[in-house]
């Protein structure tokens, strides 16, 4: 019995050793994938996480990883590069040329972000951003005319209104002279903009730090270390997978709070027949009628009683337009205050060309008068470049691609990479990256450059359909600032900026800013 028990143990391991070595192997040669194909690839790929370990425990920040990757293989000399994360490989494109073919030219080939959505488990993940093929094109239809130049002028009150209570906070702590945390400052104010825009609702974030919407519009974005290894897993194996096994990504208790906002205001708007000027209302046209209209009396379903959206489509939409939303634009404004206060010249030109445009315009922002302030528009973009919000746009081949002037044919499903912030910081697209200078984005430069590569709302088809919003809403912030106060950089913020650890970029530390009051002529 003694010597069958030994038997046994020692088959057990030695089958255990059989296996380990094998994964190994597997590993291994996996890992090779790309240098089999001649690809260049990193040389410190790691065997479970392949080149993903910061990103994915958090110890450096994607905006800097992605432009040390970048700067890796443009010191190779080469047009795209091999990456892996962890049982995924990584096409990693370079060349500008080629990022062209994959967002524009070839757009067929890469269609989707490859991003995991189960609307079953997570009614919010089936939203524009993360759908693919026919439901994305066809949502994309839907959903177009509701951001078109008039669209956007209808909510223009909408957004002002918000605009008056950030003036109202900034005087305050002019007065006081007290400087302010400016991040936090610009969320509330891009919270309210969008509750009331994506949702209808009067969120008071301005009023209340605390308020439920700042809460959970918080909790969208907070990443522990935790959901960052399990965001990573469920995105390392096909979509399948973390259905069946329904692992959740979104936090249930954001899920519930926004499923709920959209559900109990269209059972309201629709009983009581009322109508605002506003995103949520041109999404109920869509459920109700199949498209956007301009009658203010169309709030309730037809007499066929047809759905042309779901609720829970009409609630990703939503909830997709208020994340993408109030983060983003919040942390282009606090980057440009930031550079504004740095370069005071440029802060003054700003405060100069906003203040001619108004002259013109009986000193109030109007819709107009805010379309002809393109000098700010410049400052806007010129922080763009120096912080794009996504520092990398993620595509994945639908079928097989054979590279343009290459051998190389990329198999379907492989997952490519478009590096923003590597192309935004290269000194050969971009003299002096470090450097903060709006006039990059001047009609006179526009004109002597050679399709320039900037992509901080994406290129094509798929680009950022709120990037009109995205632009209307912090020129409007910007403008209401500026021509009222003076910025300058408060001793409490640490410069440069470091970057916070997660996908998005974001800064790292407070921004803390003081404000002097300008009287206006």
């Amino acid at each position: 019995m003694l010597q069958g028990r030994i038997s046994f143990t020692t088959m057990f391991v030695i089958l255990a050793i059989i296996l380990v070595i094998l994964v190994v192997i597997y590993v291994k040669w996996t890992r090779n994938y790309w240098r089999r194909h001649n690809v260049q690839q990193l040389s410190s790929t790691h065997i479970l996480f392949g080149d993903f370990k910061p990103i994915i425990f958090q110890t450096q920040p994607l905006f800097d990883y992605s432009r040390h990757i970048y700067n890796y293989f443009k010191e190779k000399n080469v047009r795209y590069g091999g990456l892996y994360s962890i049982s995924r490989k990584i096409f990693f494109t370079v060349d500008p040329e080629l990022v062209k073919h994959v967002l524009v030219k070839d757009f067929d080939y890469f269609m989707d972000h490859g991003l995991q959505h189960n609307e079953q488990l997570e009614p919010l993940s089936a939203n524009l951003f993360n759908l693919e093929g026919a439901r994305w094109k066809a949502m994309r239809q839907k959903l177009t005319p509701t951001f078109t130049s008039g669209k956007m002028k209808m909510m223009f009150p909408t957004v002002m209104s918000c605009a008056a209570g950030l003036k109202n906070i900034i005087e305050e702590h002019a007065v006081s002279r007290e400087p302010i945390e400016i991040k936090d400052v610009l969320a509330r104010f891009t919270t309210d903009i969008i509750g009331n825009c994506a949702f209808g609702i009067e969120c008071n974030s301005m009023k209340d730090p605390n308020s439920e919407f700042r809460m959970f519009g918080k909790k969208i974005f907070e990443r522990s270390l935790f959901h960052s290894i399990k965001a990573s897993l469920v995105q390392a194996f096909p979509q399948s997978v973390a259905t069946s096994l329904g692992i959740r990504i979104m936090d249930h208790n954001v899920e519930k709070f926004f499923l709920d906002m959209v559900i109990n205001n269209a059972e309201y708007r629709e009983k009581n027949q009322i109508f605002r000027k506003d995103f949520f209302q041109l999404m109920l046209q869509l459920k109700n009628l199949g498209k956007v209209t301009d009658d203010e009396t169309i709030t309730s379903p037809n007499k066929s009683g047809e759905s042309f959206l779901s609720m829970n489509e009409v609630a990703a939409q939503c909830f997709v337009f208020f994340a993408g939303g109030f983060e983003t634009s919040s942390n282009v404004m606090a980057f440009t205050l930031y550079e504004l206060a740095l370069n005071q010249e440029i802060q003054s030109k700003v405060r100069e060309t906003v203040n001619k445009v108004l002259d013109g315009h009986n000193g109030e922002i109007t819709y107009e008068s805010i379309q002809e302030m393109t000098y700010l528009e410049n400052a806007i973009n010129e922080a763009m470049r120096k912080y794009p919000v996504l520092p990398i746009l993620p595509r994945i081949s639908t079928k097989r691609y054979k590279i343009p002037d290459s051998d190389l044919v990329l198999e379907a499903g492989t997952r490519v990479w478009i590096p923003v912030a590597g192309l935004h910081w290269d000194p050969n697209i971009y003299p002096d990256p470090e450097r903060y200078d709006p006039d990059r984005f001047s009609e006179q430069n526009q004109a002597l450059k050679s399709n320039p590569v900037y992509l901080p709302f994406g290129e094509g088809p798929r680009q950022c359909i709120g990037l009109r919003f995205g632009m209307l809403q912090s020129k409007i912030g910007l403008a209401s600032i500026l021509r009222n106060f003076k910025v300058t950089l408060n001793a409490q913020t640490a410069t440069p900026l470091a970057i916070k650890p997660v996908f998005l970029t974001t800064a790292r530390d407070d921004i803390y800013l003081d404000f002097e009051k300008i009287e206006l002529n």
